[in-house]
């Protein structure tokens, strides 16, 4: 018989371990609903963790984009800050200007120093974009549809290959 060559990307959620010693056993759930059981060695070997990390980096914008794009179809936790909303906005300006009565440049500017909220995702990213150029990450604890938006400029931590980066 021929050599057979096999590859695969997935994506599982960590369900426990089974057996013991050499008989160990962990436990996935698969994207379809189906379970598979891994031996820890494979596990530590050939499978990204998107919770774990063993060394923290804090580094520029630019660094920060990079490591995540630079990882396709790696599990990934992203932290970031959602679309600011306009009505959010307009609520805090009519706010500022009801509770003084000599509105400044930097007083106004200090009640609109607004961010979006703030928001973790976990999953990964195939390298595609949207047309506006925000980054299409699926989102594996989604309800609905996974496919969900970034603004790579908003996001300001990631989790991937076992390394956390801050933004500096």
């Amino acid at each position: 018989m021929k050599k057979q060559y096999y590859s695969e990307t997935s994506f599982y959620t960590r369900l426990g371990e089974d057996g013991v010693g050499a008989n160990k056993i962990v436990i996935f759930e698969t994207p379809g609903g189906g379970k598979v059981g891994l031996t820890p060695g494979y596990v530590e070997k050939y499978l990204e963790n998107s919770h774990e990390f063993n060394s923290t980096k804090k580094v520029s914008r630019r660094d920060m984009i990079e490591a995540v794009l630079t990882n396709p179809k790696v599990a990934m936790a992203i932290s970031f800050n959602k679309k600011l909303k306009a009505l959010d906005v307009a609520k805090e300006a009519l706010a500022y200007f009801s509770s003084t009565s000599r509105p400044s440049k930097t007083g106004l500017s200090k009640a609109l120093s607004l961010k979006g909220v703030d928001r973790v995702m976990v999953g990964h990213h195939n390298h595609t974009f949207t047309e506006e150029g925000r980054l299409n990450f699926i989102d594996i604890e989604a309800d609905g549809s996974p496919v969900k938006q970034v603004d790579t400029r908003t996001i300001y931590s990631v989790i991937v290959n076992k390394v956390k980066y801050i933004l500096n």
